[in-house]
């Protein structure tokens, strides 16, 4: 089980070219109402980026036609890496845009439930689906009702036992 936690980027980054989720702040324009002036204010946003960590990403293999400023050329060797940056790749890990704000946090995404763990609970519903058919039928019950008329009983005794204590108590 992965333990979620958000680390901030200037204590520790992620392995160059892993889709994480991210805290983006952007800088945007409001106009003020009350000072009849436009102001700037920070909008947090929630998406789905990477880290390129320096010279670790062909461009080739990342744009069909990157632009400059996110190319680093190594002339030595004539190769054309992906500028260390964040990259946002909210939809498809193959499309990535350059992040106009500055990221802050990071998270590992959850894993997703393996399929035992989805027929397990696919089961588990079609089984209770089944016994709430069951009891429909044969006793005229309907569960919701049921559930309710339960929780309301509970409530009685709670409450009678609370007002016995306190009789108690005063006594």
């Amino acid at each position: 089980m992965q333990i979620v936690q958000w680390f901030d980027v200037n204590d520790q980054l992620p392995e160059s070219q892993k889709r994480v989720l991210i805290c983006v702040d952007y800088t945007r324009q409001k106009w003020d109402e009350e000072n009849k002036k436009t102001i700037e204010v920070i909008v947090q946003r929630i998406t789905i980026g990477e880290y390129v960590a320096p010279r670790t990403a062909l461009a080739e293999e990342w744009f069909e036609e990157p632009e400059n400023n996110l190319v680093d050329y190594d002339e030595n060797n004539d190769i054309e890496y992906v500028c260390e940056d964040w990259y946002e790749s909210p939809i498809e890990p193959e499309l990535f845009y350059a992040i106009e704000g500055k990221v802050t946090h990071w998270m590992y995404l959850p894993e997703k439930p393996s399929e035992e763990e989805i027929k397990k609970e696919k089961d588990m519903f079609e089984k209770l689906e089944k016994l709430e058919n069951i009891l429909q039928k044969r006793f005229n019950v309907n569960i919701d009702e049921y559930l309710n008329i339960d929780n309301k009983r509970t409530q009685q005794t709670q409450d009678r036992i609370n007002e016995a204590l306190k009789r108690k108590a005063n006594n």
